[in-house]
């Protein structure tokens, strides 16, 4: 075998690995702040911020899926190329392997990580929206806020609040309302003073949720 012909069949055997990095930037280019905003959109309400999470964890799998099937394909055409050069049976199963085990393994441990974990959050609540059938309680809120986004991997921008809540029951809860609503609750409650007291003195809401993100759809409303 000539050196050409020797150099042409290792870049052949290690040409697999290499579609490795372009598939991994695919997948860290879907998570760039510039894609989640295109997945959002305009819209800031509940119902907008939960669809703009959903499209991202599609595109991300999408992304994904790409990225393997392009190892693949490379994978296919070389095996097939260094075929022809002579290349042994286990040069070809490396080849067809060890990249993609590698790379299933990467995108498999980030899919669990942060993607599967949203998808199984945002499609129940998105459901509960278009049903209408959300969780409804009376709640005092606590001091303090907080502007953030979507708990998870998605958040692009700063679009909600978190606030920390107490049920009349005693639950404590984190809710999430739209920053564009400018909400403030007209007084908190006080952790100094005891339940009785802070039922005759502190303001109730009416606090609509979802299950999952504790996403409120609406304006919370003064009911004491």
């Amino acid at each position: 075998m000539s050196r050409e012909n020797g150099r042409g069949t290792l870049f052949l055997t290690f040409c697999p690995f290499f579609t490795v990095f372009p598939a991994l930037l695919l997948v860290l280019g879907a998570m760039s702040d510039t894609v989640q905003r295109w997945c959002l959109g305009s819209e800031d309400m509940a119902a907008g911020i939960l669809s703009g999470c959903r499209n991202w964890c599609f595109l991300m799998l999408a992304a994904v899926a790409l990225g393997i099937v392009l190892t693949l394909a490379v994978s296919i055409l070389a095996a097939r190329a260094l075929r022809k050069r002579g290349g042994g049976l286990m040069d070809l199963l490396k080849m067809a392997s060890i990249p993609l085990a590698a790379e299933v393994l990467l995108c498999g441990l980030m899919l669990k990580s942060e993607v599967l974990p949203l998808m199984d959050k945002v499609g129940p609540d998105l459901r509960q929206l278009e049903a209408r059938e959300l969780d409804s309680r009376e709640v005092w809120f606590l001091p303090g806020s907080v502007e953030t986004h979507l708990p998870g991997a998605f958040g692009p921008v700063k679009d909600l609040v978190q606030f920390q809540a107490r049920g009349t029951d005693g639950e404590a809860m984190t809710v999430y309302i739209p920053a564009c609503w400018s909400f403030k609750p007209e007084a908190t409650y006080q952790t100094a003073q005891d339940l009785d007291w802070n039922r005759e003195n502190t303001p109730r809401y009416q606090l609509e949720t979802t299950s999952r993100f504790c996403l409120s759809p609406m304006v919370p409303e003064r009911v004491s």
